[in-house]
């Protein structure tokens, strides 16, 4: 679970799992990662995160990996994430293409490819 409390000045939002902080912001010129840019770096951290268990996993001599995520809004009630995984290191054409189809197997991109359903909760009076 994330709580997200604000702080002074502006719109920054501090982000706290219990265990780590970030900040928010509105993405204008603020301080802290716009909330699109954080489903962004949801998906990018969690492809980079399943490519590195599975070279790990498999043995596959993974050097390193950079994920660029990027979203697109401008299709109303259909977002695009568009991605791009590099890899590094001395990998045959199959193993790049395990790689890559883990990329696009990750837990995040399963759950944004789902159909969502919000359910909202009460916290009471403030």
């Amino acid at each position: 679970m994330i709580v997200a409390t604000p702080e002074p000045g502006g719109w920054r939002t501090r982000l706290d799992n219990g265990r780590d902080t970030a900040r928010a912001d509105t993405g204008a010129g603020g301080e802290g990662f716009s909330p699109h840019e954080l489903l962004e770096a949801a998906l990018a951290s969690c492809m980079s995160m399943t490519v590195r268990m599975v070279a790990e996993r498999r043995g596959i001599a993974l050097a390193d990996v950079t994920v660029k995520v990027w979203l697109d809004r401008c299709h109303p009630g259909a977002p695009v994430y568009d991605y791009e995984v590099a890899l590094s290191g001395a990998l045959s054409t199959i193993e790049r293409r395990v790689l890559l189809a883990a990329a696009a197997r990750c837990p995040v991109r399963r759950t944004l490819d789902a159909t969502a359903t919000f359910r909202e909760h009460d916290a009471g009076p403030g």
